[in-house]
């Protein structure tokens, strides 16, 4: 049985003056001046945080990372510490990609070949990204091919469940904040749909960028919980973070669960279902529109943003 669902994160190696370099152009609030090195070394945090999030059985879909070339011989490290498998950036007719959106649409067509209904790409720089955006956006493919993932004029998420070929026209400006705009006329002049993720999220591209994030961590104990590794390099870096946990603080998330937002400490499913006096005998679960299997409930991790589905069932005679 082939893949349904195949989430793409397009990456490079962590190396300095070739990860991260716009981190460099502006001094950051939290970490003054950060030198390419410095770049290199939060990319990596970043790299870890998607290779253990995405690795896990909660996760949306299965996940890979895509790069551009084959590391070279000498090369033998893994990409992070919970590593992902790897598809080298695949190429068409022979040729390899000249633009970001050849590269998605290459990459996306290759594996539609392969048998993979939907596939979405992110880029590496959203280690935050809730899980429940990518269900949105798998689910958005059941109606539309071609969905985007609006963050305000660029795209932070592209998913097809068809060849992408629209991603392919030169004439697209990507990197400056058009591109979204200029990828929904393009297909909707071909008489195709295009599906939109609405949820804001931005990435880390600049400092600004990281100094955003950065504030987030300092009040947010169930985002802190979700990337560790970038907190610990940002923790190290001299960023005043706090721990996941400090003294008897408790990490909290916004959870909806069955239709009500709710805050909660608890981080696993059962224990959830625990302190709201719900018995799992005779209930169904979803967490994002996908089904919790009764065997798994009690590994099951829940994560901020997560929207919860609890069914009694109840039997007929």
């Amino acid at each position: 049985m082939g893949i349904e669902e195949q989430i793409v994160i397009f990456a490079k190696r962590p190396q300095a003056g070739k990860a991260k370099t716009r981190l460099s152009k502006a001094p950051s609030q939290y970490l003054g001046a950060i030198p390419l090195e410095t770049g290199a070394t939060i990319y990596q945090a970043f790299l870890d945080d998607y290779g253990q999030r995405f690795s896990q059985s909660a996760a949306p879909g299965e996940a890979i990372f895509c790069l551009p070339d084959r590391p070279e011989s000498h090369d033998k490290s893994p990409l992070c510490a919970s590593p992902l498998p790897i598809l080298i950036e695949p190429k068409k007719a022979g040729c390899k990609a000249t633009s970001i959106g050849e590269a998605m649409s290459f990459t996306i067509r290759h594996l539609l070949e392969q048998g993979v209904k939907k596939v979405l790409v992110l880029g590496s720089d959203l280690p935050h990204i809730p899980f429940q955006f990518i269900s949105s956006a798998f689910k958005l493919l059941d109606t539309h091919p071609l969905v985007l993932g609006n963050d305000g004029g660029g795209c932070y998420l592209v998913a097809a469940s068809e060849n992408p070929g629209v991603l392919e026209d030169p004439s697209i400006v990507w990197s400056e904040g058009s591109d979204f705009a200029q990828i929904v006329e393009r297909q909707e002049a071909l008489g195709l749909t295009v599906g939109i993720v609405t949820d804001p999220i931005d990435d880390i591209d600049d400092a600004a960028d990281l100094d955003a994030l950065i504030q987030r961590l300092q009040s947010e104990a169930a985002l802190r919980s979700e990337i560790p590794a970038t907190v610990a390099a940002l923790q190290k870096l001299g960023a005043a973070i706090p721990n996941t946990c400090e003294g008897n603080e408790a990490a909290s998330m916004n959870i909806v669960v069955n239709g009500e937002k709710i805050e909660t400490p608890h981080s696993k499913l059962a224990d959830l279902m625990s302190s709201l006096d719900i018995k799992r005998q005779g209930c169904a679960v979803e967490i994002n529109e996908e089904i919790v299997p009764r065997a798994r409930i009690d590994d099951q991790k829940i994560a901020d943003g997560d929207v919860i589905e609890i069914v009694r069932l109840v039997g007929g005679g």
